[in-house]
């Protein structure tokens, strides 16, 4: 009866031990893989929540001067609205949605946040190119000075940097792979 005991109790102490290393092993192998909120994830949700608002506002200012002219009965730049309106909106609901599975980390998150960042730089670039050659049509030759002026203005840059950095982070970060898994 006792080897018994003996033998039970060398069985718990060893299931204890295997189970113990298991567990050391899960806790190395969490420390090794960063999940979660954290790091450079916070500046990028900031950076979305920041492109949200700014998009919102810029769409509420269009929307509010195209009624405005509506009303005034000047319509001289319907066409523009009208063709520049759904890419404000649209501008404003890819970030809003990318806000949307940050929170929630959807695995969708990563592919849908480079899109966002590839469709504005590409908007902001054909947006500042538009307005320089309506300055060119309207002035005739335009300085370096206004050029590199409404590259700072129209943020054109700050989107190019964040089309270039962001996608490779969240393409190559592991703390993006572990946490965006839903």
């Amino acid at each position: 009866m006792q080897t018994n005991r003996a033998a039970l109790f060398e069985h718990q102490v060893s299931a204890f031990c295997k189970g113990k290393k298991l567990l050391t092993d899960i806790s190395t192998q969490g420390a090794q893989s960063p999940r979660g909120i954290r790091g450079w994830l916070i500046l990028l949700g900031a950076n979305i929540l920041i492109l949200t608002l700014y998009y919102w506002i810029v769409t509420y200012s269009v929307a509010v001067d195209f009624i405005s002219q509506v009303i005034d009965g000047e319509i001289s730049y319907i066409n523009l609205i009208f063709r520049d309106m759904p890419v404000y909106v649209v501008c404003f609901i890819l970030p809003l949605m990318c806000v949307y599975l940050f929170f929630v980390k959807s695995k969708h998150f990563p592919k849908l946040c480079t899109v966002l960042f590839v469709a504005l730089a590409v908007w902001k670039v054909y947006e500042l190119f538009r307005y320089f050659i309506i300055l060119e049509t309207v002035w005739g030759n335009v300085s370096i000075e206004i050029w590199m002026h409404q590259i700072l203005n129209y943020s054109a840059a700050l989107h190019l940097i964040q089309v270039l950095v962001w996608p490779i982070y969240l393409k190559n970060s592991g703390r993006v792979r572990n946490t965006f898994i839903n």
